[in-house]
């Protein structure tokens, strides 16, 4: 059974800014609503954003509050070797993505994507989430009612 097919055509629509620098990457964001956001706006908080923080922070009215640390730092760090286990996983070359795309008032940068005419995963995106034991077990939820 082959993986279906992704619809990955950009449209006219879609604004694609390539590799933005750190400050012009924050403005952007600032500018729409993030992949990342789309949970809180949905109902569901995560990292104590809400749909109304969010909002907030849009208007200009509420700072955002996320700055690096040290799990985000070894998230980072971390995040390439698993990418590297997808790529042997899938024997497939998965790229790392550094643009920020937007369509309409939603945008978003993905992690990976992949880049390999061979692969019936060509073109597909990668996005990976890790965090540790601690914080999954006393923090995340498989249910999110």
């Amino acid at each position: 059974m082959s993986a279906p097919i992704p619809n990955n055509s950009p449209g006219p629509d879609l604004r694609v800014y390539k590799a933005p620098k750190r400050e012009r990457w924050l403005q952007l964001r600032k500018e729409c609503v993030t992949s990342t956001e789309m949970a809180p706006v949905a109902g569901i908080p995560k990292y104590g954003n809400t749909s109304w923080s969010i909002y907030q922070e849009k208007r200009g009215d509420l700072e955002d509050t996320c700055d690096p640390n040290e799990r985000s730092e070894v998230g980072s760090i971390i995040e390439h070797g698993i990418a590297k286990l997808v790529s042997q996983r899938l024997g497939a070359r998965v790229i790392r993505l550094r643009d920020f795309m937007v369509r309409g008032h939603v945008g978003a940068s993905f992690d990976y994507h992949i880049q390999d005419p061979q692969s019936e995963y060509d073109g597909w995106l990668v996005e990976i989430k890790n965090v540790d034991y601690m914080i999954y077990r006393d923090q995340w939820s498989e249910d999110i009612h």
